[in-house]
C-alpha cells in the first residue's frame, strides 16, 4: 500500500475520460480508512503484532482483524456487530487489507479481543516507546481513575461481573471496574480491571505495583481525586518514596486553617463555594 508520506516516485499517467459514459457503483469509503491504516503501519501495530501473535492455521491472520477493529473504532465507532454487518463492506478495507467481506464477521472480531487481551501490556509499552518518539512526550505525571462498564444478563462465565457502585445508574445490572493510567497528555499509559464491587480506594496500592512491575519505578508523580485518599494508601505511597498530589474532602480542610493560613500558599484558580472552578 502507498504511504501518505512518501513522495511520488514516478509521475502518473493522465487519460480523458468521457464523463457521460461512466456509471457509479459500490460506493465505499476511502479516505478516513485509508489515512487510518496509514496511521496503523507508521506506529508499527502490524509488526508489533505480527511478531507477538505469530502465524496459525487461521484462515484470516489475527492481526488483520486487529487492524479492523481499531480503524472501525477510529472511523466510525461501533459494536463489533456493526461492523460486520454494514460498516466493512462500505469501506475499501476489502482492497486494502485484501480480507474479503465474507470473512469479517461478527464471531471473528470478538474472538479477535480474546487474542488481543493477552498483549495489552506490552501494546501499551509499546504506544508509550512510539509517544516518546513522536512527540517527546513524557511520563513524570501519571493520573490515576476508575470507570466501569455493566453487562445485560447473568455473566455466570465472568467471575469479576458483580453488583457495586454503578456510574450509569444500573445499579440492576452487573459491571466490572476499569482503573486507567495516563499521562498529562492524556494518552494511556495501562489500564486493569478490577471486580464490579471493588470501592476505588481500594485499588490505588494494586495499581501502583502492577504499573511498577510492568513499566519499571520510574520517578513520576501520581495525581489522584479525594476518592482513593486514605491514611493507608498516603502511608503507603510515603513507604515508596513516590510523589503525589491528591484531592481533599473540604471538610478535611477545615482541620488545616492554621497550617495553610501559616505557610506562604500560592493560590492557582478560586474555587467558588459550589465547588465549581471561577
Amino acid at each position: 500500500m502507498p504511504d501518505f508520506f512518501e513522495k511520488e516516485k514516478e509521475v502518473p499517467e493522465w487519460a480523458t475520460v468521457n464523463t457521460r459514459g461512466i456509471q457509479i457503483e459500490r460506493m465505499r469509503r476511502f479516505g478516513d480508512v485509508y489515512l487510518g491504516l496509514v496511521l496503523w503501519k507508521r506506529l508499527k501495530l502490524d509488526e508489533i503484532f505480527e511478531k507477538l501473535q505469530g502465524e496459525g492455521r487461521e484462515d484470516v491472520a489475527w492481526a488483520d482483524m486487529f487492524c479492523v477493529l481499531a480503524v472501525a473504532r477510529l472511523c466510525q465507532p461501533s459494536s463489533e456487530l456493526a461492523i460486520a454487518e454494514s460498516w466493512y463492506e462500505k469501506t475499501a478495507l476489502e482492497d486494502l487489507l485484501g480480507v474479503g467481506v465474507d470473512k469479517v464477521n461478527e464471531s471473528r472480531l470478538y474472538r479477535s479481543l480474546d487474542h488481543l487481551l493477552p498483549h495489552k501490556d506490552a501494546i501499551c509499552k509499546h504506544l508509550q516507546d512510539r509517544y516518546s518518539e513522536w512527540f517527546g512526550s513524557k511520563f513524570d505525571f501519571l493520573f490515576y481513575d476508575i470507570t466501569s462498564t455493566y453487562f445485560e444478563g447473568q455473566c455466570p462465565n465472568n467471575d469479576q461481573a458483580k453488583r457495586g457502585y454503578s456510574r450509569d445508574n444500573r445499579s440492576d445490572c452487573k459491571q466490572v471496574c476499569i482503573g486507567l493510567v495516563v499521562n498529562s497528555e492524556g494518552l494511556p499509559v495501562g489500564y486493569e480491571v478490577f471486580d464490579g464491587n471493588r470501592r476505588d480506594v481500594t485499588t490505588l496500592e494494586d495499581m501502583v505495583m502492577l504499573m511498577e512491575d510492568k513499566y519499571g519505578k520510574a520517578k513520576c508523580v501520581w495525581v489522584l481525586d479525594r476518592g482513593f485518599v486514605s491514611e493507608e494508601n498516603l502511608d503507603f505511597l510515603r513507604g515508596r518514596e513516590a510523589q503525589y498530589i491528591v484531592g481533599t474532602p473540604r471538610a478535611v480542610l477545615k482541620d488545616f486553617d492554621k497550617e495553610l493560613d501559616e505557610r506562604d500558599w500560592a493560590l492557582v484558580r478560586a474555587v467558588s463555594e459550589s465547588g465549581k472552578v471561577d
